[in-house]
């Protein structure tokens, strides 16, 4: 068994070290490694090799008062919210059974909800380079992979004063 899990924010993937403890819960943690949407092969590659390795263990962590977050470390950010609101996060679980794939759904406050959660399954045996096509074809159909293009509008002339 084994899991992966990727985000996707402003055109971006991110894609954490996923560990299993040996305690046996999982942890987001460093090395992560940042695509643009538009290096499809290349972060579709490298979903594909995380699949094939599985997880590395490490010792569980001790309990601490701040727990902090290896994503936001990386991007910079200071709250989960503002990160939460702005991704999807997606879930990769290889089981005995089937190969389980999750999109966090959002709520009407913008954050990660389960009642919208979208859940794929594959039979065990679907080739690993089956479901990073499928993965990687979904990501590029998402809002945050695509985020519009905006641009400034001139106003019209301001009408002379009489």
């Amino acid at each position: 068994m084994s899991l992966i899990r990727f985000y996707v924010r402003h055109e971006k993937i991110i894609l954490p070290t996923v560990a299993e403890t040996e305690a046996g819960f999982y942890v987001d943690m460093e090395p992560i490694d940042l695509f643009d949407i538009t290096a499809y092969d290349n972060w579709k590659s490298e979903l594909y090799l995380r699949l094939v390795k599985g997880n590395p263990l490490v010792p569980t962590p001790e309990r601490s008062d701040d727990p902090g977050s290896a994503i936001l470390e990386r991007l910079n950010i200071t709250k989960w919210s503002t990160f939460e609101t702005s991704a999807i996060m997606y879930t990769i679980h290889v089981g005995g059974r089937y190969i389980s794939v999750y999109r966090t759904g959002k709520g009407q406050d913008g954050m990660w909800t389960q009642d919208n959660t979208n859940v794929r399954q594959f039979a065990s045996k679907a080739p690993l380079s089956a479901i990073a096509s499928t993965v990687a074809e979904d990501v590029i159909k998402q809002p945050e992979a695509n985020r519009p293009k905006t641009s400034l509008m001139l106003a019209p002339p301001a009408k002379p004063k009489d």
